[in-house]
């Protein structure tokens, strides 16, 4: 089956008594393939697994917790929602090659105006600087698709908005047909009040899956730092 007949025999179980098991498990994790051996289907979009059971995989539900995305039709986006809801927590982004699409997923879920305060796509170099305070001597030194920018991105979006989560990117996309080794490699940051996490990371596909995948990540290492405070 290819990947709409899935989902349409998906959303064909759901219609019946018989329970169905869906799992959305984040790419991080090599050989991850080998817990898919019961499964009913899976295949893999962009960064993410979707893998289907018959009966409830407890080493889903265990051993790999802290991979899981969304379970059932429960996604990541309305994940950190509650979590943020659940500890009265404010949410902002300083956003520059994902374009605002990691807030964007964030309010597309219900009840999205209780946690969200302000955020902000700082494309270019001179709206780091201005908005979000990045020192022009960081970005000459590191450039500005760096963890030091992404670093700064983030204290600033915390100074200005006062957030308990902020959340910065600065990064690639895509190039277009002419594939460059930079392409999908990104740097974020996400300050969950005073306590500081940033990576570097680098996905693949074209401009606006990079993007998305991008966001998938960010958003992901956000729910997992909520969770373990």
């Amino acid at each position: 089956m290819n990947i709409q007949e899935i989902k349409e025999k998906y959303q064909a179980l759901k219609n019946t008594t018989k329970p169905i098991y869906y799992y959305q498990v984040i790419d991080y994790t090599k050989n991850i393939e080998k817990y898919f051996q019961d499964a009913l289907f899976y295949y893999k979009e962009l960064n993410v697994w979707h893998i289907y059971f018959e009966k409830e995989n407890l080493i889903f539900k265990e051993e790999l917790k802290q991979f899981i995305i969304g379970y059932n039709d429960v996604s990541l986006e309305k994940q950190i929602i509650d979590e943020l809801f659940k500890r009265k927590y404010s949410i902002s982004c300083a956003e520059s090659c994902t374009g605002g699409m990691i807030i964007s997923r964030l309010i597309g879920v219900s009840g999205a105006s209780n946690v969200i305060n302000e955020s902000y796509v700082t494309y270019s170099i001179e709206a780091k600087m201005r908005i979000l305070g990045v020192d022009k001597e960081t970005i000459d030194n590191y450039t500005v698709t760096s963890i030091e920018v992404a670093d700064e991105m983030v204290k600033g979006l915390k100074k200005i908005s006062n957030s308990d989560v902020c959340i910065s990117v600065t990064g690639f996309a895509g190039s277009g047909n002419i594939k460059q080794d930079t392409d999908g490699l990104c740097y974020f940051g996400i300050l969950t009040n005073d306590k500081l996490y940033h990576q570097q990371i680098q996905v693949s596909g074209n401009r606006n899956e990079c993007r998305y995948a991008q966001s998938t990540y960010i958003l992901w290492k956000t729910l997992n730092n909520l969770r373990s405070e």
